[in-house]
């Protein structure tokens, strides 16, 4: 049958295309904009959902029951959790937090002061006597420790706000489930309109970019989750066998410290430092230099044992970026987006560096697959491994 002139559509030109995807865009951008203190409860919901999805996923294939079922069970079961969570351990994980950082806060205050009694009459270290007296490190010492400070600061306020149990947290938390069950009630309408958005001649390339990021996302998401309680609970328990106060306190800022990128851990450590310096007294007789030093050591052998032996296995590949890269999206994150931007950036760099390849190749004439761009490199071990692995090496050579 032929089809009427009349009732045919004809096609944009390439300028009304352009056209109406800028104006698309710049739409997107205003409620973008208009929308953003909602932005964020949006963000975390969507995380839960991705979260909860393969439980609901697993409860419906094992039970046998409806995804709707199998939603409700999941959701009641996560509320049991929190509200057990909360109750049981909140109380005593915040009036750890809050005793822990107001001695931190104390220590830094105190430091430019310690500082100058150290210059002024000399340090003792065993037979070494260090006089600093000769040297103007009076300003630069002061200097460090602004900066330490301002360091140690806007990070911990970012971990205490993440971990606090205030009432506007509770009520978006809530707010967060209810939005989180809609999203996976409605999970089959949602991965239709989200598989079913198509480009002819591009079903291969979006059918793979699709899966390549959602591959990121869930690893990242999910991978990351299990590595915070685990990196917590190791903290915890490492900080209660080395007899150090708010052990419960530092093994949820430990936990969460893995959510950030070489400051968490960094500021973690530095945290559990302070905290065993100021400590009046310890199982082991040591000095608080020490104790101080001993701590660190424990913490810099854990981090090191998450890195190598948990990371490969839980995340599988990494994001595939640079250090410094994730460092500097970190950064901005915080600045942007605040706690959100902070703990997002770098899923959110490496999902734009791989769109971005894609459209290289695709500017340069070149296939996207061939290497494929969905595959990121090999990423070295940590240094500390390297280091073991070398020295086993030169032995067994000798």
């Amino acid at each position: 049958m032929s089809q009427n002139p009349k009732e045919s559509s004809p096609q944009w030109h390439i300028s009304t295309k352009m056209l109406v995807a800028l104006f698309g865009f710049f739409l997107l951008a205003v409620f973008l904009f208009r929308i953003r203190s909602f932005a964020g409860i949006l963000v975390v919901s969507i995380i839960v959902y991705f979260l909860m999805t393969p439980l609901v996923r697993f409860i419906e294939r094992i039970a046998k029951f409806s995804w709707a079922v199998a939603t409700n069970i999941s959701f009641l079961f996560l509320l049991m959790v929190l509200i057990v969570v909360f109750t049981a351990l909140g109380l005593a994980v915040a009036q750890q937090l809050q005793s822990l950082f107001d001695l931190t806060q104390d220590f830094f205050t105190e430091l430019p002061e310690q500082l100058e009694t150290v210059i002024e009459h000399g340090l003792q270290v065993g037979p070494l006597a260090l006089d600093f007296s000769r040297f103007d490190t009076v300003t630069l010492f002061e200097q460090a420790a602004g900066y330490i400070d301002l360091l140690f600061s806007s990070v911990s306020a970012v971990l205490l706000s993440v971990s606090s149990v205030a009432i506007e947290t509770v009520v978006g938390s809530l707010i967060v489930l209810v939005v989180a069950y809609f999203l996976t009630l409605d999970n089959a309408r949602l991965r239709q309109t989200f598989v079913g958005f198509v480009i002819p001649g591009y079903e291969y390339d979006i059918a793979r970019l699709r899966g390549a990021l959602s591959r990121l996302w869930k690893s990242f998401l999910g991978g990351q989750l299990v590595i915070v309680l685990v990196t917590g609970v190791l903290f915890w328990l490492i900080m209660s066998a080395l007899g150090m106060r708010f052990s419960l306190g530092l093994g949820v800022i430990g936990g969460l410290a893995r959510f950030i990128p070489f400051l968490g851990p960094l500021v973690a450590g530095i945290l559990a430092g302070v905290v065993a310096l100021v400590q009046p007294s310890n199982w082991f007789g040591l000095a608080p230099g020490a104790y101080a030093a001993l701590v660190i050591l424990f913490i810099i052998l854990l981090n090191q044992f998450v890195d190598y032996f948990f990371i490969p296995r839980i995340l599988g590949t990494s994001l595939g970026l640079p250090p410094a890269i994730v460092l500097i999206a970190t950064l901005l994150g915080a600045v942007l987006a605040g706690a959100l931007g902070l703990l997002l950036a770098a899923p959110i760099v490496a999902s734009i560096v791989l769109l971005g390849r894609y459209i290289f190749r695709k500017m340069t004439d070149q296939s996207p697959w061939d290497p494929p761009i969905d595959e990121p490199p090999e990423q070295p071990e940590p240094a500390l491994v390297r280091f073991f692995r070398r020295t086993r090496a030169r032995s067994q050579g000798e």
